[in-house]
């Protein structure tokens, strides 16, 4: 049963906590482990612990139901309930948790693309178990499957870099991206500020 709203996990071996929301708390919760196992990604401060003392030492729970446009809120309110901000609990980042603004634009386009197809769960799950399959395959037939493939988009990278107009293009890119990252703090704070005053 897929439960939007705020989700902790604790480690059972020293008490420290992450304050994370989701959606979909229990995947969040398969995401957050399956991350931990992952050797291709800089792990976070949760990652990295859960990797360290094994996910049979971490307790998850869903602290509490929230509605979808609450959870920011309720998910800073969480983190300074249970003090779970670096180097007291695995919260790191931003006040609205690790990557706050990445999150939140993912969980906006799941948002958006549930509205529009009730079956996207499913859809959604089958693909990614299907990607996984065929990832798994490729690393079983060539254990070096996963470098390779890495070198050979980063030469490709390297080659595009250096054309003056790509290079350009990139540079307009993370611009506006910058500037589309300030007004979306803008308009969050700008919300803030409206719900506490009502």
């Amino acid at each position: 049963m897929r439960i939007c709203g705020i989700y902790i996990i604790t480690n059972l071996k020293n008490g420290m906590k992450y304050v994370g929301r989701s959606v979909d708390c229990n995947q969040r919760w398969v995401l957050h482990k399956y991350e931990a196992r992952s050797k291709r990604r800089k792990l976070q401060a949760l990652g990295q612990a859960i990797a360290e003392h094994g996910v049979e030492n971490f307790k998850f729970e869903v602290f509490k139901e929230v509605s979808e446009d609450l959870l920011p809120k309720a998910e800073k309110e969480t983190m300074s309930l249970f003090n779970t901000k670096w180097p007291n609990g695995y919260n790191v980042g931003s006040e609205y948790g690790g990557s706050s603004e990445g999150s939140y634009k993912r969980e906006s386009i799941l948002k958006n693309r549930r509205q529009k197809d009730p079956e996207f769960d499913k859809k959604y799950r089958q693909l990614r178990s299907m990607a996984a399959k065929a990832r798994i395959e490729k690393e079983v037939k060539n254990p070096d499957w996963y470098k390779q493939s890495r070198e050979k988009a980063l030469n490709t990278f390297r080659k595009r870099m250096q054309d003056e107009e790509y290079r350009a293009m990139i540079s307009n890119q993370r611009r506006l991206a910058g500037i589309a990252s300030k007004a979306a703090k803008a308009a969050k704070r700008m919300e803030e500020s409206n719900a506490s005053l009502s």
